[in-house]
């Protein structure tokens, strides 16, 4: 997620800038806004180019970034260091319907207190409503919706990048989603995280295919029998 110094980076990225320039504007050494620009260009709100000797840091054209800095011109009171808190993006996430906060803990895999505490703080600034016990994402904040949407999916892109190769994700809910991809994963970086579903457990049971296409889902969150029959009958 993104840090308060990226954060404060990102909002100097104004016009382009060295680092030494950002270092000299916001009072911090050279070392600490390299690492925090390391971190914007991995979250795709950031990009280096080379100008003459010098390299210069940009805004990113991504989706979000743009959705971000939208947010920062229509709210420059709003305390985005808040709102890019790791539970605050993972419920954002799951507000575009309207959910309990028994839902919204198990679908997040946060626990009660840290929902509620979360929930309560964006409530605040009117980022989220909630009427009849249930919680939804303000949609007159159109900036800050667009934002979460739009990072997701870039943050799930980038890591199927990193996964395999020919692979397309079929649905999505935050930093969840569901893919198919060409053959078995055989190997991936994050294997306590893709659980093959649909047919693709078929194999466990003795039940070849001749497809060769496979279904996975991504989630840090254990899987429940529930998940693997939603998942499956999403396929026929």
């Amino acid at each position: 997620m993104p840090t308060v110094t990226s954060l404060a980076i990102f909002k100097e990225l104004t016009t382009p800038i060295s680092i030494s320039g950002l270092a000299e504007k916001l009072a911090l050494n050279n070392s600490t806004i390299s690492t925090a620009v390391s971190s914007l260009i991995i979250e795709g709100l950031a990009v280096k180019q080379r100008n003459g000797k010098k390299v210069i840091v940009k805004r990113s054209d991504t989706l979000h970034a743009h959705s971000l800095e939208k947010i920062l011109k229509e709210y420059p009171g709003l305390p985005v260091k808040n709102l890019f808190s790791y539970s605050s993006m993972e419920i954002l996430s799951v507000l575009t319907h309207p959910h309990n906060i028994t839902d919204i803990a198990a679908m997040t895999g946060l626990n009660r207190h840290t929902s509620s505490t979360t929930l309560l703080n964006l409530s605040k600034y009117g980022i989220v409503l909630k009427k009849n016990g249930k919680y939804s994402l303000n949609q007159r904040h159109r900036h800050i919706v667009n934002f979460i949407g739009n990072y997701w999916s870039y943050i799930a892109n980038q890591r199927l990048r990193d996964i395999t190769e020919d692979t397309i994700i079929l649905w999505q809910r935050g930093p969840e989603f569901l893919f198919k991809a060409q053959g078995d994963l055989d190997h991936n970086n994050e294997p306590d995280r893709i659980h093959p579903t649909a047919t693709t457990v078929f194999s466990g049971f003795d039940l070849g295919l001749m497809a060769t296409t496979r279904y996975y889902f991504y989630s840090k969150r254990q899987l429940t029998v529930e998940d693997f029959n939603l998942d499956t009958l999403f396929h026929f």
